[in-house]
């Protein structure tokens, strides 16, 4: 391979001045940079070759506001971006990560087969219950359930249509720019107006508010794993009273 060290040298002193948080991330597979991005552990899996569209989708989550993005590789400027609701029943990372995979799935069209980049194990994990699990599977007591019930719907009308839908774990922040980009339109998702909310309606469930070292207050929904350190907070307080 020939190399244009005038080239080179351009490159390099562009990406040492670069002033912005993030790389750009701009994906080549020409020249130079064709054995770095063919080397990538998305490189080595083929993703950059997948016949269908390959998206990659993020959440985010910070002071008490959710916010989901994904983008798609094959269109360049289909960039997805949501804010989460339901904020009142408390937030959490997975929450949002669900809502992208949601999101993804409304906009790809049934036919075409997909590949979805996912930086959230637990997510991904969530997803695998339904896969071949029987009719035991249920989603009461998952308080994701009106996204979850989108997915499984969507997934399952891919399966009509013949589409195949492959989700695959990458690492997060390891420079891989579909996962970058879908990081960014997540964290834009956040600063949505309200009315751009999606999955509002509320639901039974049982909330307490907590304040953390910061003194910041954090919403959190009841459950059987929160109910003991709430017991012995009472306690200590009890017995300081005493």
């Amino acid at each position: 391979m020939l190399i244009n060290t005038e080239q080179v040298e351009t490159s390099l002193r562009a990406a040492w001045e670069h002033e912005d948080n993030k790389d750009e991330m701009n994906r080549v597979l020409q020249g130079l940079e064709r054995n770095f991005w063919k080397g990538t552990e998305t490189g080595w899996m083929g993703c950059y070759d997948f016949p269908g569209e390959t998206w990659a989708g993020d959440g985010s989550v910070h002071k008490g506001v959710m916010g989901a993005g994904s983008v798609c590789l094959q269109r360049p400027g289909c960039n997805l971006e949501v804010r989460v609701g339901l904020e009142e029943e408390g937030t959490s990372s997975l929450r949002p990560e669900l809502a992208a995979i949601a999101r993804t799935l409304q906009a790809i069209p049934l036919e075409t087969d997909l590949l979805y980049l996912c930086d959230s194990e637990a997510a991904l994990n969530r997803m695998s219950r339904w896969i071949g699990s029987g009719p035991r599977t249920t989603l009461e007591g998952d308080p994701n359930a009106d996204i979850v019930t989108l997915i499984v719907e969507c997934m399952r009308a891919r399966v009509l249509k013949g589409a195949r839908t492959f989700m695959v774990k990458v690492k997060a922040h390891r420079g891989e720019p579909l996962n970058e980009n879908a990081d960014t339109q997540a964290e834009s998702a956040r600063q949505l107006p309200l009315e751009h909310r999606q999955w509002t309606t509320r639901t039974q469930t049982m909330t307490y508010e907590w304040r953390d070292n910061d003194g910041m207050m954090h919403v959190t929904a009841w459950s059987k794993r929160s109910e003991m350190p709430c017991l012995e907070e009472a306690l200590m307080i009890r017995c300081r009273e005493l």
